[in-house]
């Protein structure tokens, strides 16, 4: 990998972990790096259980993040950075890598790493804090999200589900893709953008406000 995507990673990590003491142990499992191939993200969150425990105790769901090295290669001729950074990807993410990089003084390649990880991380909380084992949502969890897009005209009641127009406009169009990445994307955002909208920043204060309340538990 990259050394700017092993920093970006313990920078992101470091950030949590100072946010919510005792982030690591209690979400994150492990990090791996995996050969990319057609198809694939940069990185991808998956909840993992000790010994296939977790449907029974939801408390021990961890995340493994994965990089695939195609993605963060140290080869810049072969790298993608994270495919975050470009005019299509600008269109499909929550976060504006050129904002992050000017706003924190880093070039796009990290930048791009921050958003990635960052919203993987988000992955990873709601793993951890809204479902079991990473599939099935928690019903409490799942109304307070409902709840906050009907707050901001984002839920489709005839379908039963998030107005994907709303949130493309209010996240991000990849956030309209399904609930679990309008979650990861809004995390991205509210983490890194220094102007998140309005839906942002409540899904973001949310998922702060329960994972800090899962941590105290922990604690």
């Amino acid at each position: 990998l990259d050394v700017r995507a092993v920093e970006s990673v313990n920078n992101v990590l470091r950030q949590h972990e100072e946010w919510f003491p005792g982030f690591t142990d209690a979400v994150i499992n492990k990090f791996v790096t995996q050969q990319s191939y057609p198809g694939v993200p940069g990185a991808l969150a998956s909840a993992s259980m000790p010994n296939g425990l977790a449907h029974n105790f939801p408390e021990l769901t961890k995340s493994q993040i994965t990089l695939y090295r195609h993605y963060w290669s140290e080869n810049e001729e072969e790298t993608i950075a994270s495919t975050r950074y470009g005019s299509i990807s600008q269109e499909w993410f929550s976060v504006n890598v050129d904002k992050v990089a000017t706003e924190h003084g880093m070039d796009t390649f990290t930048a791009s790493a921050h958003a990635t990880v960052t919203h993987e991380f988000g992955h990873a909380i709601i793993n951890k804090i809204g479902t079991t084992a990473g599939v099935k949502f928690d019903p409490e969890f799942l109304e307070g999200v409902k709840d906050i897009l009907i707050a901001n005209d984002a839920w489709d009641e005839t379908k039963g589900q998030p107005l994907n127009s709303a949130v493309a406009r209010e996240v991000s169009k990849y956030g309209a893709s399904n609930i679990h990445e309008l979650l990861a994307e809004s995390w991205a955002s509210y983490v890194l953008s220094s102007q998140p909208t309005e839906l942002v920043e409540d899904i973001g204060r949310y998922m702060e406000e329960k994972l800090t309340e899962f941590m105290k538990g922990q604690n």
